[in-house]
Protein backbone atom coordinates (compact mmCIF):
# COMPACT_ATOMS: atom_id res chain seq x y z
CA UNK A 1 0.00 0.00 0.00
CA UNK A 2 1.20 3.20 -1.01
CA UNK A 3 2.28 5.16 2.27
CA UNK A 4 2.28 2.48 4.27
CA UNK A 5 5.11 0.45 5.70
CA UNK A 6 4.95 -2.87 6.74
CA UNK A 7 5.72 -2.26 10.67
CA UNK A 8 2.76 0.39 10.43
CA UNK A 9 0.38 -2.14 8.97
CA UNK A 10 1.14 -4.56 11.44
CA UNK A 11 0.09 -2.02 14.03
CA UNK A 12 -2.95 -1.60 12.30
CA UNK A 13 -3.48 -5.01 11.95
CA UNK A 14 -2.04 -7.37 14.03
CA UNK A 15 -1.74 -11.30 13.48
CA UNK A 16 -3.87 -12.97 14.75
CA UNK A 17 -6.63 -10.56 14.89
CA UNK A 18 -8.40 -10.22 18.35
CA UNK A 19 -11.96 -11.67 17.39
CA UNK A 20 -13.65 -10.42 20.31
CA UNK A 21 -12.47 -7.12 19.76
CA UNK A 22 -13.55 -6.99 16.29
CA UNK A 23 -16.97 -8.84 17.16
CA UNK A 24 -17.83 -5.73 20.38
CA UNK A 25 -16.97 -3.37 17.76
CA UNK A 26 -18.46 -4.16 14.42
CA UNK A 27 -21.24 -4.68 17.11
CA UNK A 28 -22.57 -0.93 16.89
CA UNK A 29 -22.87 1.58 14.41
CA UNK A 30 -23.71 1.18 10.94
CA UNK A 31 -21.38 -1.83 9.18
CA UNK A 32 -21.09 -2.33 5.50
CA UNK A 33 -19.40 -5.40 3.43
CA UNK A 34 -19.05 -4.71 -0.17
CA UNK A 35 -18.48 -8.35 -1.98
CA UNK A 36 -17.07 -9.20 -5.94
CA UNK A 37 -17.89 -12.80 -6.81
CA UNK A 38 -18.53 -13.85 -3.37
CA UNK A 39 -15.34 -11.98 -1.86
CA UNK A 40 -15.31 -9.82 0.42
CA UNK A 41 -13.23 -6.74 -1.18
CA UNK A 42 -14.17 -3.86 1.15
CA UNK A 43 -16.23 -2.83 4.43
CA UNK A 44 -16.34 0.40 6.24
CA UNK A 45 -17.70 1.44 10.00
CA UNK A 46 -20.04 4.33 11.16
CA UNK A 47 -20.81 5.49 14.71
CA UNK A 48 -24.01 7.05 15.44
CA UNK A 49 -22.11 10.57 16.18
CA UNK A 50 -21.37 10.84 12.35
CA UNK A 51 -18.02 9.71 12.77
CA UNK A 52 -16.09 7.33 10.24
CA UNK A 53 -14.12 4.54 11.82
CA UNK A 54 -13.58 2.20 8.96
CA UNK A 55 -13.10 2.36 5.42
CA UNK A 56 -11.03 -0.39 4.44
CA UNK A 57 -10.87 -1.66 0.58
CA UNK A 58 -8.34 -4.35 -0.40
CA UNK A 59 -5.28 -3.04 -2.19
CA UNK A 60 -6.29 -5.59 -5.20
CA UNK A 61 -9.98 -3.78 -5.81
CA UNK A 62 -9.11 -0.07 -5.23
CA UNK A 63 -9.67 2.34 -7.55
CA UNK A 64 -12.93 0.22 -8.98
CA UNK A 65 -15.60 1.88 -7.10
CA UNK A 66 -15.54 -0.07 -3.65
CA UNK A 67 -14.89 2.83 -1.45
CA UNK A 68 -17.62 5.24 -3.35
CA UNK A 69 -20.21 2.36 -2.82
CA UNK A 70 -19.52 2.08 0.57
CA UNK A 71 -19.35 5.68 1.15
CA UNK A 72 -22.73 6.11 -0.44
CA UNK A 73 -24.16 3.59 2.26
CA UNK A 74 -22.41 5.04 5.04
CA UNK A 75 -23.91 8.25 3.97
CA UNK A 76 -27.88 6.92 3.31
CA UNK A 77 -27.05 5.19 7.02
CA UNK A 78 -26.55 8.92 8.70
CA UNK A 79 -28.85 10.24 6.57
CA UNK A 80 -31.44 8.60 7.82
CA UNK A 81 -30.57 8.94 11.65
CA UNK A 82 -30.39 12.62 10.61
CA UNK A 83 -26.76 12.84 10.94
CA UNK A 84 -26.12 16.22 8.95
CA UNK A 85 -21.76 16.46 9.75
CA UNK A 86 -19.14 13.24 8.84
CA UNK A 87 -16.06 13.09 10.83
CA UNK A 88 -12.83 10.87 10.47
CA UNK A 89 -9.13 10.38 11.26
CA UNK A 90 -7.56 9.36 7.85
CA UNK A 91 -4.21 8.20 6.99
CA UNK A 92 -1.93 9.82 4.07
CA UNK A 93 -3.19 7.11 1.77
CA UNK A 94 -7.00 7.37 1.83
CA UNK A 95 -6.55 11.50 1.23
CA UNK A 96 -7.29 12.03 -1.90
CA UNK A 97 -10.52 10.03 -1.66
CA UNK A 98 -11.89 11.81 1.23
CA UNK A 99 -10.88 14.86 -0.49
CA UNK A 100 -12.62 14.03 -3.41
CA UNK A 101 -15.83 13.04 -1.44
CA UNK A 102 -15.63 16.87 -0.04
CA UNK A 103 -14.07 16.57 3.19
CA UNK A 104 -11.61 18.74 4.27
CA UNK A 105 -8.68 18.81 6.79
CA UNK A 106 -9.27 20.39 10.31
CA UNK A 107 -6.05 19.02 11.71
CA UNK A 108 -2.86 17.02 10.60
CA UNK A 109 -1.95 14.53 13.82
CA UNK A 110 0.44 12.04 14.80
CA UNK A 111 -0.75 9.05 16.72
CA UNK A 112 0.52 6.04 18.12
CA UNK A 113 -0.41 2.20 17.43
CA UNK A 114 1.56 -0.78 19.19
CA UNK A 115 4.35 1.17 19.32
CA UNK A 116 4.43 2.42 16.09
CA UNK A 117 4.07 6.60 14.70
CA UNK A 118 1.84 7.51 12.23
CA UNK A 119 0.63 10.88 10.11
CA UNK A 120 -3.13 11.03 9.64
CA UNK A 121 -5.59 13.73 8.88
CA UNK A 122 -8.34 14.83 10.86
CA UNK A 123 -11.47 15.88 8.44
CA UNK A 124 -14.85 16.78 8.53
CA UNK A 125 -17.36 17.89 5.92
CA UNK A 126 -20.99 18.42 5.89
CA UNK A 127 -23.75 15.63 4.95
CA UNK A 128 -25.55 16.83 1.60
CA UNK A 129 -28.93 15.41 1.51
CA UNK A 130 -29.50 13.07 -1.00
CA UNK A 131 -33.36 13.57 -2.43
CA UNK A 132 -33.76 9.88 -2.74
CA UNK A 133 -32.70 9.28 0.88
CA UNK A 134 -35.18 11.80 1.73
CA UNK A 135 -37.78 10.77 -0.68
CA UNK A 136 -37.52 6.84 1.07
CA UNK A 137 -37.71 8.11 4.15
CA UNK A 138 -40.59 10.22 3.84
CA UNK A 139 -42.47 7.24 2.22
CA UNK A 140 -41.21 5.18 5.46
CA UNK A 141 -43.06 7.83 7.36
CA UNK A 142 -46.39 7.99 5.31
CA UNK A 143 -46.43 3.98 5.50
CA UNK A 144 -45.23 3.26 8.32
CA UNK A 145 -44.94 -1.26 9.22
CA UNK A 146 -47.83 -2.91 10.34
Amino acid sequence: MPGLFICQIAAWAPQPPDFSAWSARLGKGGVFVCERSEQIVGFARIVPKGFIDLLYVHPEFQRQGVACELFTELCSWAERRGIRHLRSEVSITARPFFESAGFRVVERQVVERRGVWFSNFVMETPLTPNPRVEKDAERRASHPKR
